[in-house]
């Protein structure tokens, strides 16, 4: 969490001004985060991070629901920026990124190798990351709480193909956005 915090946000916990650079998601003021274990131990983190400038959840909302078109494709075209819900397509050439042998959950990206086609590597290193360790697999854990029959089964998180939007949308009615 330390290293995510540092290199991907910007934000210098150890400094004691609480020093930041401009990081993934631009300057951060602060954080708030809670570890907790899942059902089986893994930890995760929950995270909410203030950046400098933004808007609060409530003045995002407001400018959302007011209408303001122009307000909703930008913000739109953030979350499609940042959030993705698809699995990297392999690129080709392939370069034989150590992830495709080894579990990319236990490495780290391309290790420093050199590779002819570096942005190549990167995709695949990718592709084979988000398949392998931020992938939704149904286990007995998604069916903890299912009655059945009749079959198929559901999954209790609702996850899986089913959930895909081919594009963003914002529901003017309901105030949600689709994505």
């Amino acid at each position: 969490m330390k290293a995510f915090i540092k290199s991907i946000l910007g934000f210098d916990i150890e400094s004691l001004e609480g020093k930041s650079k401009e990081g993934i998601l631009g300057l951060v003021n602060g954080y708030y985060g809670c570890v907790e274990a899942q059902g089986h131990g893994m930890l995760h983190c929950h995270m909410l991070i203030w950046l400098d400038g933004a808007l609060n959840c409530e003045e995002i909302q407001d400018k959302a629901l007011s209408g303001d078109s122009d307000f909703q494709k930008r913000l739109i075209e953030f979350l499609d920026d940042t959030i993705s819900n698809e699995i990297p397509e392999l690129p080709t050439p392939q370069q034989n990124v150590p992830s495709a042998t080894i579990n990319p959950c236990s490495i780290r990206g391309l290790n420093g190798q050199n590779f002819t086609h570096t942005e190549n590597a990167k995709q695949e290193d990718l592709h084979y990351l988000v398949n392998n360790c931020q992938s939704h697999r149904h286990t007995h854990t998604c069916y903890r709480y299912w009655k059945g029959p009749p079959e198929p089964k559901s999954c209790r998180f609702d996850l899986g193909e089913h959930q895909i939007q081919k594009y963003t949308y914002f529901d003017d009615k309901t105030g949600n956005i689709h994505l």
